[in-house]
């Protein structure tokens, strides 16, 4: 499901329930892996999606499916480390509107104090520039704000579905 700036919990409930309708059987479970912090199975912050906020396991559970929610990359870390040894280091970059990490050390997934471990999208930034009368000002600006994907997406001019039409052509830009 895109989770844009415009995308709403009512828009992801219904993708949900249309996934399950889909499927060849019904689940009895189900994981969904959202951007943002998620505390006691509620999406608590997205930042860049306020619409999200408040998306939670049992808006989107059934009386046959439970839904079951996780940071997007909290879950893409337990998903590689399927794939090494128990006892290795790995960090994994997720790049969608915003940047989240996650961290596992040896056999712990980090969640850091209140889940901000995996956002280093709000890892603050100290950048000078020029205002308009060419006077130096200190700002402080997040990663997300500078190299996000939607920081992307602003720089060279264009939205999500382009730009992946752009790679897939291999277009330099």
């Amino acid at each position: 499901i895109p989770t844009g700036a415009t995308i709403t919990t009512e828009q992801i409930k219904n993708a949900c329930h249309d996934f399950i309708k889909r499927a060849p059987f019904t689940p009895k479970n189900v994981g969904i892996a959202v951007p943002g912090l998620v505390k006691d199975g509620e999406l608590i912050l997205a930042d860049r999606r306020e619409n999200m906020h408040g998306l939670s396991e049992d808006m989107l559970s059934t009386e046959e499916t439970r839904f079951h929610m996780i940071n997007d990359a909290k879950a893409a870390v337990y998903a590689e480390a399927e794939h090494y040894p128990k006892d290795t280091t790995l960090i994994v970059l997720v790049c969608g509107t915003g940047l989240g990490t996650g961290i596992k050390v040896t056999e712990t997934i980090l969640d850091g104090v209140h889940g901000w471990s995996s956002e280093c999208g709000h890892i603050p930034i100290h950048v000078v520039s020029k205002d308009e009368n060419g006077m130096e000002k200190n700002e402080v600006i997040y990663a997300d704000d500078l190299i996000g994907g939607a920081a992307l997406l602003k720089a060279i001019g264009t939205d999500p579905v382009t730009f992946h039409s752009m790679i897939d052509a291999k277009d330099p830009k």
